[in-house]
């Protein structure tokens, strides 16, 4: 399996590569404190949320243990996204099975879960999937329209609407149709269905890729409408500006080692729900709490929250502390964005005496599909040669595969001799007939246009091999750095999966799981099929 440097990857800042390279520690005695406290919670909600599920025996046996206590977690998590959301869902999933399937033993097993955040409502991000057509152009899709994205409504909450036919239908102009294409536009037609919801339909896409590894599923949603997470929440509000405090203390400190801020804490980091959806709770001067379009007291606050605790869900801040209050941890799988907010939470889990889970970065990986990988090699190109702007890959290209100055060389060497043989033939002539120097004159010309038009051909073929290479350049960087992002950030699995296959696609997310988390990793499918 070829690997790069993660240093060498656009985006990937110092502090999450070495998070890459860390080790899982393991302090028994307060883990199996945790898992006997914590665990059957966890299970519990793990049971609500994969009650539609047929779990296997590897899922079973992994609730089964979290429900007898006898189990911690290692976890991830992401929201759910259209088409299964980037790439980058996948690979955190991949992460997380790794390192709880090394470091689980019978005396303490580790179980990877994965924490879907539902409770965000961020329907655009969540609502949009890329995918790449034939033609290796990029297209983003949309699950709904616009506006109705752009509200307020928890995932949790929404729904396919009746649109979701037509947009089905615009998806399947994108994909190839051939056996693998046909294969995934038929899931999408079972996945993605009116008045179905969106965090169904995502725990259905990552079932289906996952489950097999015994990978079980939290729902953020189900957890606070089951009161999961009602004593933090209490505890924000009663103790507004301690978290945002620590926070800054922190921030301190991380800037002047260079690192930059992913998040900024407020004085209440928590939301409301209600009818019109999730709204961010503002305090202020006076002490009066705003929650969406009302205004109470902090003391009447604090009694709603006692009587309706599902009406209320962590900010991005928050989530976590919440998650280790109510899931024994040992350990979170993390990506560039969550390493750096979770640095910010390091005091607050000491002060809140939260044990903090040790941060592990995520695979990062680039698949290379057939066509791209012989393009490559073919020309000696690596992968990140394309992880920069189209305009700039094109000047490099210009000057690596320049206008062939050997070719003019050797015409100009050839027309060089041509006039050196035919002079000293004239001179020959001379000492004959004179009359014959017209002929020497006529040959001359013609040679001479027989090598004009020769070398004409020539130029036109470089010039076509050079559109060929520029082409094949743009389709490398569509499939590498699609509109300028990396791969495992943008694309959806399942236009890869489209193209290779679901098999094949089973068999990379497995060589992910089994690679190093300390290289970028790059799948050359061709090199697989050859195996």
């Amino acid at each position: 399996m070829k690997t790069m440097s993660l240093d060498s990857v656009p985006g990937l800042n110092p502090f999450f590569i070495e998070s890459t390279s860390s080790k899982v520690n393991i302090n028994p005695e307060l883990l199996k404190e945790r898992a006997v406290k914590l665990g059957p919670g966890a299970g519990f909600i793990i049971e609500k949320t994969m009650r539609n599920i047929s779990l296997n025996e590897k899922q079973q046996h992994g609730l089964n243990q979290l429900l007898s206590g006898k189990a911690v977690a290692m976890i991830t998590g992401q929201q759910p996204g259209f088409l299964g959301g980037p790439l980058y869902s996948l690979y955190k999933a991949m992460s997380c099975i790794s390192l709880a399937e090394t470091h689980s033993t019978d005396e303490l097993p580790i179980i990877p879960i994965f924490w879907i955040e539902d409770n965000d409502h961020d329907g655009v991000e969540a609502g949009t999937a890329s995918l790449i057509d034939q033609s290796s152009a990029v297209h983003t899709v949309q699950c709904d329209e616009l506006a109705l994205l752009q509200t307020h409504i928890p995932i949790s909450e929404r729904v396919f609407s009746s649109e979701i036919s037509s947009v089905i239908e615009s998806i399947s102009q994108y994909l190839p149709n051939s056996e693998y294409g046909l294969q995934i536009i038929q899931e999408i037609n079972i996945l993605y269905q009116s008045e179905k919801k969106w965090s169904d339909s995502f725990l259905e896409y990552m079932q289906e890729r996952c489950g097999e590894f015994g990978l079980l599923f939290f729902s953020s949603s189900i957890a606070r409408k089951e009161g999961y997470f009602k004593e933090r929440i209490l505890h924000e509000i009663s103790h507004s500006g301690e978290l945002q405090q620590c926070v800054l203390e922190t921030n301190e400190s991380l800037m002047k080692r260079g690192m930059k801020i992913q998040a900024e804490a407020g004085i209440i980091n928590a939301f409301y729900h209600d009818d019109s959806g999730r709204h961010k709770i503002d305090l202020d001067e006076s002490g009066t709490v705003k929650l969406g379009d009302g205004i109470i007291s902090k003391d009447e606050c604090i009694k709603l929250i006692q009587l309706h605790p599902e009406k209320f869900s962590p900010s991005v801040l928050l989530r976590p502390l919440i998650q280790d209050s109510i899931i024994p941890t040992i350990g979170m799988i993390v990506g560039p964005g969550e390493f750096g907010y979770m640095s910010q939470l390091k005091h607050a889990y000491s002060v809140l005496n939260i044990p903090m889970p040790q941060l592990h970065g995520r695979h990062s990986v680039t698949i290379l599909i057939p066509s791209i990988s012989k393009y490559l090699s073919k020309h000696e190109l690596e992968p990140n040669f394309f992880m920069s702007i189209m305009n700039e890959i094109e000047q490099d290209l210009s000057v690596r595969f320049a206008h062939d100055t050997e070719s003019d060389a050797l015409v100009d060497e050839l027309r060089s001799s041509v006039q050196q043989s035919l002079s000293i033939i004239s001179k020959h002539i001379e000492t004959i007939d004179s009359s014959l120097q017209g002929a020497v004159s006529a040959t001359e010309h013609g040679i001479e246009k027989l090598i004009d038009g020769m070398q004409k051909k020539m130029i036109s073929s470089s010039k076509k091999k050079q559109e060929i290479l520029f082409g094949k350049a743009r389709e490398a960087h569509a499939w590498i750095y699609p509109q300028n992002h990396l791969q495992e950030r943008f694309l959806s699995s399942m236009t890869v999966e489209a193209r290779v296959g679901k098999e094949m696609f089973r068999d990379i997310l497995i060589a992910i799981k089994n690679a190093s988390r300390e290289m970028h990793v790059l799948i050359d499918v061709h090199e697989m099929k050859s195996i």
